[in-house]
């Protein structure tokens, strides 16, 4: 763990799939910034894993099975930061926002 240059605590998460889940296929997806909150996934019971980049030049706010705002949130990704799913993985919606609309989020799922 550390802390970036806005003070924002970092955390180096392993990408790994569930404990004995083996994973067949991947799919990349794109989603544009928005300052309104969208679904960056869809539920998937057959998820193995998932990836999401914030490839732009504002904060991305997750949450998980919620509608994120800038100030409720589950985990904020700053300009290049990713999060993985550890080896509990969310089956459900993840929906982000962003406080300004600036990039995308670059989204890796595997089933």
């Amino acid at each position: 763990m550390f802390f970036d240059q806005y003070g924002n605590l970092m955390v180096n998460v392993a990408a790994e799939t569930a404990p004995g889940a083996t994973a067949s296929t991947s799919a990349l997806t794109s989603v544009a910034a928005n300052v309104a909150s969208v679904q960056l996934l869809a539920a998937n019971p057959t998820r193995k894993g998932f990836s999401i980049t914030n490839d732009g030049t504002a904060n991305l706010f997750l949450a998980f099975g919620n509608t994120p705002t800038t100030t409720n949130y589950k985990y904020k990704l700053v300009p290049g930061a990713v999060y993985e799913s550890g080896t509990t993985v969310w089956l459900g919606v993840v929906n982000g926002i962003w406080d300004v609309a600036s990039g995308n989020a670059r989204i890796s799922e595997e089933s």
